[in-house]
């Protein structure tokens, strides 16, 4: 990591105020949350505590093992910060508002990317490199 750069980590407070967000939602998630990270120990890292959070609040996560693992983000180019993609950032899925709103609570800054492979309901939670 370059010098003067920190890991991102959520404090204890953060990580409350986006479960409390989610928890009055966790029944409107009938399908599991899907979180992806750029395939660093730090993106890695953040996103696991991103996925703890949600998952705290009653949220299923999609995770290829037992305990919460992000999903391996495929992209081009130096793709950095949080993001949630849907198909059309203009419109995206309910479910994917209520995600974005919850991780604001948590004071993170989140986009909608543009994925045209996704269906009009897909989204998926994506940290991207450190900023």
């Amino acid at each position: 990591m370059a010098a003067g750069r920190s890991e991102r980590h959520l404090s204890h407070d953060q990580s409350e105020r986006i479960t409390a967000f989610l928890k009055p939602h966790a029944m409107e998630f009938s399908v599991s949350v899907t979180v992806a990270a750029a395939e660093t120990p730090e993106a890695r890292g953040y996103a696991r505590e991103i996925m703890t959070s949600i998952n705290l609040a009653g949220i299923p996560m999609d995770t290829p093992l037992n305990y919460l693992l992000p999903r391996d983000m495929k992209a081009f180019g130096q793709v950095s910060g949080v993001f949630i993609q849907v198909k059309d950032p203009n419109h995206p899925p309910f479910l994917a508002v209520i995600l974005k709103d919850a991780l604001e609570k948590g004071d993170m800054h989140v986009t909608y990317w543009p994925n045209m492979d996704f269906g009009e309901e897909n989204y998926t939670v994506t940290v991207g490199l450190l900023p």
